[in-house]
């Protein structure tokens, strides 16, 4: 039996669309008789698309700084900042995100049944458990931006999104929405299989695929998103996977790598997501105008955001080592580099793509603290959180910069206006745990500013969040219950009769 795949062709237009999931069946094939096949097959199974801008956009780290400053793709923008139904198939829109999420979820199907029907073995088991990670992991970011969060009393009802598991060979597809429950169980399937299946030395260029650190940190994500009691040790294991005891040396060394050439952004962006960079667990690379928004688009991080975000009373006075460019009304980190992808070598323009450090030990860093802090076992919590501030502070000494929980408690204590976290199990929570968490979402936020990573939050402890409109009154409020919260299904999977999400006008 022959087993195909999509060839995918690069086109030479800067602002290209794509074609649905639902939408044609693929002519331009290629066999995969082989191991080697199946492993090339397997880098198409990584969106080339990225949440970097309109997960930003749509978070409170965003503000209006004014009709005059410069915006590509305005349109796309100003529907991302007011919670608007996004209606442009192009780079950075949620349409075009879904798009190439389902597109590199058939790359995966495809694989997982040219290993079947080849009839697998020890050459392809490092391909197969590759294949149902990235699966599992394309359908985890649908899932949390196209549906309600994991909540238990309802996700067995709640819209989901289709999970896909065979390769597309028909035109129309009678494709349904899993509920919420449903997606979580069967991405806990692929990812477990998965996970003893992987092996690093199986890829070329480690890092822009899953390696067992990479796979740990998802699904130490995933654990945390899902929330339940038993899952709060399972984070704890996946996350130790990586860290272990002592995880210094695997942060980003801003005093000793950042801090000497923060004069310089272009060197400072290309080595915040250099491939040799040991906090970087897995790198993607999309098609993106990120680069050019961030620094200087009409919604972004203003002077007053700054402030609210890094100037805002603390626990202790931490002297925020990461550096920031730009001046009023605008600011951006220097954390992306523009990137051109050409149809030929030489070629003078091309698409524009972006670096993203999808998933880093800082991250598996706040996961583990915050799944401590749900066991109670604060000084756990504290000492994690005390090595990255190490990393993170101006002329760290111990004696002035380390904090306790009881520091943190007394912080929020006197700051009560500064909780905002609401998850499904609030009420779970006792004082001391609701001061930590809201104290390791507040370093979250610093950490990961301009990347997108605030959105989940937002959704996830339903953070209310106002957009205002610049030199106006006018503002716009998402509530903690707001529908808009969860993205509007694409016009184009309607039309194939996907049920669409209510609340959007």
């Amino acid at each position: 039996m022959k087993h195909y795949i999509i060839i995918l062709l690069l086109l030479p237009f800067l602002l290209n669309g794509c074609n649905s999931f639902l939408d044609q069946v693929p002519d331009d094939r290629t066999e995969l008789t082989d191991v080697a096949s199946v492993k090339a097959l397997l880098v198409s199974a990584y969106p080339d698309g990225h949440y970097l801008m309109a997960g930003e956009l749509m978070s409170d780290n965003t503000d209006d700084k004014g009709s005059y400053m410069a915006s590509i793709m305005p349109e796309m923008q100003e529907q991302a900042y007011f919670w608007k139904e996004s209606t442009q198939n192009i780079q950075d829109a949620p349409m075009h995100y879904w798009n190439r999420l389902y597109r590199a979820i058939a790359s995966a199907n495809h694989a997982l049944e040219a290993i079947r029907n080849n009839g697998g073995g020890a050459a392809y088991d490092p391909y197969l458990g590759e294949a149902k990670m990235v699966r599992a992991f394309n359908h985890f970011l649908l899932v949390n931006f196209w549906a309600k969060h994991y909540d238990p009393a309802t996700a067995a009802l709640d819209p989901g999104v289709p999970y896909v598991t065979k390769p597309e060979k028909e035109a129309l597809v009678d494709y349904k929405r899993n509920t919420v429950k449903e997606v979580y169980d069967l991405i806990e399937k692929d990812m477990t299989e998965a996970l003893p299946l992987l092996t690093d030395n199986a890829y070329d260029v480690a890092k822009y695929h899953f390696t067992r650190a990479a796979a740990n940190a998802f699904m130490a994500r995933f654990y945390l998103f899902r929330g339940e009691a038993e899952d709060w040790d399972k984070v704890i294991a996946h996350t130790s996977a990586i860290l272990g005891t002592n995880f210094k040396s695997q942060l980003r060394n801003y005093s000793g790598k950042y801090l000497p050439i923060a004069s310089n952004v272009d060197a400072y962006s290309q080595l915040y997501t250099n491939y040799g960079e040991a906090a970087i667990l897995m790198l993607t690379n999309a098609s993106s105008f990120w680069y050019y928004t961030y620094r200087a688009g009409r919604y972004g991080l203003s002077e007053a955001k700054y402030t609210e975000i890094y100037n805002a009373a603390k626990v202790r006075d931490h002297g925020w080592i990461g550096t920031l460019y730009g001046s009023w009304p605008h600011y951006y980190t220097g954390k992306f580099y523009p990137y051109l992808q050409v149809a030929y070598p030489g070629a003078a323009s091309g698409r524009p793509y972006v670096l993203c450090p999808i998933l880093t030990v800082e991250e598996a860093v706040f996961n583990r603290a915050e799944a401590y802090v749900m066991k109670k076992e604060y000084n756990a919590a504290v000492n994690d959180l005390n090595i990255y501030l190490s990393t993170r502070t101006r002329g760290y000494q111990e004696s002035l910069h380390a904090i306790t929980a009881d520091a943190v408690v007394a912080f929020y204590k006197e700051n009560a206006a500064a909780i905002s976290l609401e998850p499904w199990y609030k009420d779970q929570l006792e004082e001391k745990q609701v001061c930590m968490l809201q104290y390791i979402t507040d370093l979250r936020r610093k950490e990961f500013v301009q990347e997108g990573v605030r959105w989940f939050d937002v959704k996830r402890f339903r953070i209310e969040v106002t957009h205002r409109v610049f030199e106006s009154t006018q503002k716009d409020v998402l509530t903690k219950t707001d529908p808009r919260r969860v993205w509007q299904i694409p016009s184009m999977a309607l039309e194939y009769g996907l049920e669409p999400n209510p609340g959007w006008n």
